[in-house]
C-alpha cells in the first residue's frame, strides 16, 4: 500500500483510508455537531447585526464628531471584524481556535455588561 493512503482523516477529507488491520474503508466528510453548527449560525447573526450597528455608528459620528462616540465606533468595528475572521478560519475541529472564540465572546459579554451607560437619575 502507498503511503498516501495513510493520511489522517479531517473535516474535508473524503476518500479511502488504510486501517491498522490492512482493510481499506471509505470515509466521508465528518459532520459537525449540532451545537457547533448552532454556534456558527449565531456568530454569523452577531456579525451581521454588528455591521448594521457599525453603519449607525458611522452615521452618528459623522453627524456629531464626538470623541467618545469614536471609541465606541472602534469597538463596533473590531467586534464583528474579529468574529468574522474567526468564522472564516473555523473548520469545526481546531480546539485552540474554538477556545479563542469562547474567550473572545466572553470578553465581549463582560465589556457590554460593565461598560453600560448609567441610567440612574
Amino acid at each position: 500500500m502507498s503511503a498516501s493512503l495513510k493520511r489522517p482523516v479531517h473535516a474535508g477529507f473524503a476518500g479511502p483510508v488504510l486501517r491498522h488491520n490492512g482493510d481499506m474503508i471509505n470515509v466521508g466528510p465528518e459532520q459537525m455537531p449540532t451545537a457547533v453548527k448552532t454556534a456558527r449560525f449565531l456568530m454569523t447573526l452577531q456579525v451581521a447585526f454588528g455591521l448594521v450597528g457599525l453603519a449607525f455608528m458611522v452615521g452618528a459620528f459623522a453627524a456629531t464628531s464626538d470623541r467618545p462616540l469614536l471609541l465606541l465606533g472602534v469597538y463596533a468595528a473590531a467586534a464583528p471584524g474579529l468574529i468574522g475572521w474567526f468564522l472564516h478560519r473555523w473548520n469545526g475541529r481546531t480546539r485552540r481556535l474554538r477556545w479563542a472564540i469562547v474567550t473572545t465572546e466572553s470578553v465581549f459579554i463582560v465589556i457590554s455588561v460593565c461598560c453600560r451607560p448609567s441610567t440612574a437619575t
